[in-house]
């Protein structure tokens, strides 16, 4: 557990220098940006055997380098097959794979957070504590798309649909899952005059879709058939304590400084779609993991609401600690409770 402790508080502090030079040094910043870049990626790209699927991945990263480039560029995510077919030729070994995949995942993160978070060594802790980090671990090609996905947040913001589309489409080069995410554009930047119309109709949609119609879409986009009754991951219910976390953030809402909810329209949807996403697949781990898309956009979308409460300072500052504690705890627990997470090891460290 050191060596998680120790990654989230080297990654507050390098984050935190962040913050407090690129006012008055920007140059600095920048170069402090980079070392926390390259700390990040490290971290997850020099582990071993850390990660539900990690020898799985290193089975597959001997079959991408079999087929041939016609023959990957029309298979099922062949963004992240080509990237491993790439990465062997300067060194080949599944480690390089995975360090690609870090370091492309960590950096459209950071740099998303360090040109739109007002709060970013906030966002960076939330990054971690929320879970986001270490899913890039366990779901390696959905976070990838993850990441491609949120460093879109420009074109929700500015409802700029075009750009918006190309981003879904590279992402479901590397995900097919990542195609969840267009559809739900139009909810996410939608003005929060309409969020009151909107989001009744998601629910309410969302609860009169039957189970079996979700797993047909999720075989649909994936191209796999999904077998309930030999899976038990399928059918498996997401941990109380999960929907818990994701809905409890739709308690700041109702506290927000009055005459802020059209300007807080985008980080208001991307709470609630985390909560609603999280309840409506709640009876399936496997159907659960669309949440991943939403919980991410956490980092930037909880700042943004915690420093527009129509409270004190004071008690801002008091809640911000009491999140992060909540976050922590939650997040160490996932840590001893998801598989292959604990213990942490490295390439170098590794017998």
């Amino acid at each position: 557990m050191i060596s998680y402790l120790t990654i989230l508080f080297v990654a507050w502090w390098l984050s935190a220098k962040v913050e407090k030079l690129r006012i008055t040094n920007a140059k600095a910043a920048k170069n402090y940006k980079r070392v926390l870049i390259t700390v990040l990626t490290c971290f997850i790209g020099f582990r071993f055997n850390v990660g539900a699927d990690y020898f799985a991945y290193i089975y597959d990263y001997g079959k991408f380098l079999e087929k041939s480039y016609s023959e990957t560029l029309f298979s099922s995510d062949f963004a992240f097959k080509l990237m491993a077919k790439f990465g062997s030729l300067v060194y080949d070994s599944p480690t390089t794979m995975f360090f690609c995949a870090a370091f492309l995942f960590v950096l459209l993160f950071i740099n998303t957070l360090y040109k739109y978070s007002e709060h970013f060594s906030l966002s960076v802790v939330l990054f971690i504590l929320c879970g986001t980090y270490l899913e890039s671990c366990n779901a390696i090609r959905q976070s990838m798309a993850m990441a491609i996905i949120f460093s879109g947040y420009a074109c929700i913001r500015e409802r700029t649909l075009g750009k918006y589309i190309l981003l879904v489409l590279l992402a479901m080069a590397f995900h097919s899952s990542a195609i969840v995410m267009l559809p739900l554009f139009f909810i996410l930047s939608c003005p929060a005059k309409l969020n009151k119309l909107l989001w009744p109709i998601g629910i309410a949609l969302s609860i009169l879709v039957s189970y079996s119609g979700l797993f047909n879409f999720a075989e649909m986009i994936t191209g796999k058939a999904i077998n309930l009754e030999e899976v038990a991951y399928f059918t498996t219910s997401v941990n109380i304590l999960r929907v818990a976390v994701a809905v409890a953030p739709c308690i700041l809402v109702p506290f927000l400084k009055k005459g802020q909810y059209e300007k807080l329209a985008l980080p208001i949807n991307l709470i609630i779609l985390n909560a609603v996403l999280m309840c409506v697949t709640s009876q399936s781990a496997y159907l659960a993991r669309v949440a991943m898309y939403s919980n991410a956009f956490l980092c930037l979308a909880l700042p943004k609401l915690l420093y527009n409460l129509r409270i004190a300072k004071e008690s801002i500052s008091g809640i911000k600690s009491s999140m992060l504690v909540c976050y922590a705890i939650f997040w160490i627990y996932g840590i001893f409770n998801s598989a292959g997470l604990y213990p942490y090891q490295t390439i170098f460290t590794s017998h």
